[in-house]
Order: structure tokens, then C-alpha cells, then sequence
């Protein structure tokens, strides 16, 4: 009984990592076709010390039952510097009156309705012509995404400076390790933050590091 029991374990422990080798290949490969782009630009930029600039874009949808475009409350713009091996990330207030890049002109609304208007085509357009900047690359990251992302990285560890209550989700000043849930809590709360949006914004550069 004791040998049989013995197998079991390890079969389960077999099809287990296998079962997460599978999942974490595919996820892979949805990253890279998320990209779409000849992989010989990127390789020329590197090659010639060039900054690479993406815009992340966090959306409100994905959770909570939200399945419309939704605006891009999250916006950040990451400067990959190989020639000084920096990285800096700026966010953008999602508040902030820009000129949407579109066929019209004139259109001035808040930022994060680039999105909603013309999906990441427009937000990267948009964030290009606001900053005078010109953006590479765009990533769009869901609420349910992130979620995901946190749990099979197997959380991130914060350290909060206020005391976070958003859905259900408790999390006291101080330092924790957040799983999915709480980490998407965390980096949408807004309200009970002195700071605001801004603070908002903090909590979310923490949880993409």
C-alpha cells in the first residue's frame, strides 16, 4: 500500500509540472504574438543602442463583470535605454486633458479615452503626439490579466504605507505578499489614498516590479 501511494504521489507530481510547463509555454507565446512586430526592428534598435519606448495600458475591464472596451485607467510609458542600461517608467495621470489622435482634430478629452475610442492604435497615437515622444510598442493588460500574471509569478511582495480596503480585500500598512485578488485591489484602490490618483499610480509601478 505504502509503495502504491508512494507512485501516486509522483505521478500527480509529474502531470502537475507538466501541466505547468504547458500553461507557462502558452502564456509565453501569447506574450510574443502579443507583439505584433518583425522582430528584425527591434533587434536593429538594439543593436544600435537605440531607447525602446513601450506604453503599458491597464484597462477596467476583465473583472467585476466589466466585458466592454473600457478606458485605459493605467498608463505608463517604459523607456528601455541600452546604451546607458537604464530603465525608467513614467506614469501618465489618466486625468490629463490631451487632443485625440484621430481623423478630426480638436477632439480634446482625459487621456485614458484614447482607448475607448480607437483601442491601443489610438492610446499609443495619442500618447505619442501628448508627450512628443515616439512610442514603439504598446501592451494592454485587462484587470483579469493581471490577476492571472500575480498568481502564476506566485504573488508579489509589497509594502504599503496606508491600510487598502477594496471588494472584500484587507490589506493593513505594512509588508505583505499578495496573491492575485489582493493584488488587483491593491492597485485599483483610489478613494481611501490622501494621495489620489497619484498614489494610485505609485501603487501600481510597485506592482509591476
Amino acid at each position: 500500500m505504502k509503495k502504491i501511494s508512494i507512485v501516486i504521489v509522483i505521478s500527480s507530481i509529474v502531470v502537475i509540472s507538466l501541466a505547468a510547463l504547458g500553461f507557462y509555454l502558452h502564456q509565453e507565446d501569447k506574450a510574443v504574438d502579443a507583439i505584433k512586430t518583425g522582430s528584425s526592428r527591434i533587434s536593429k534598435q538594439i543593436d544600435q543602442r537605440k531607447p525602446i519606448l513601450f506604453l503599458l495600458l491597464g484597462v477596467d475591464t476583465g473583472a467585476d463583470g466589466r466585458v466592454d472596451r473600457g478606458l485605459s485607467d493605467s498608463m505608463m510609458v517604459v523607456t528601455l535605454n541600452p546604451a546607458q542600461e537604464s530603465t525608467v517608467v513614467y506614469s501618465i495621470p489618466r486625468d490629463s486633458l490631451a487632443e485625440m489622435a484621430d481623423d478630426h482634430g480638436g477632439n480634446i478629452q482625459k487621456i485614458n479615452a484614447a482607448y475607448e475610442i480607437g483601442k491601443a492604435k489610438m492610446a499609443k497615437k495619442t500618447v505619442s503626439q501628448f508627450l512628443g515622444l515616439p512610442i514603439d510598442y504598446s501592451v494592454t493588460v485587462d484587470m483579469g490579466a493581471l490577476k492571472e500574471l500575480v498568481d502564476f509569478v506566485g504573488g508579489i511582495t509589497i509594502d504599503t504605507v496606508i491600510d487598502v480596503n477594496l471588494n472584500g480585500q484587507v490589506i493593513p500598512q505594512g509588508h505583505h505578499h499578495l496573491n492575485g485578488d489582493q493584488a488587483l485591489a491593491y492597485s485599483r484602490m483610489r478613494y481611501q489614498d490622501p494621495r489620489g490618483d497619484y498614489g494610485r499610480q505609485l501603487r501600481q509601478q510597485e506592482v509591476l516590479k
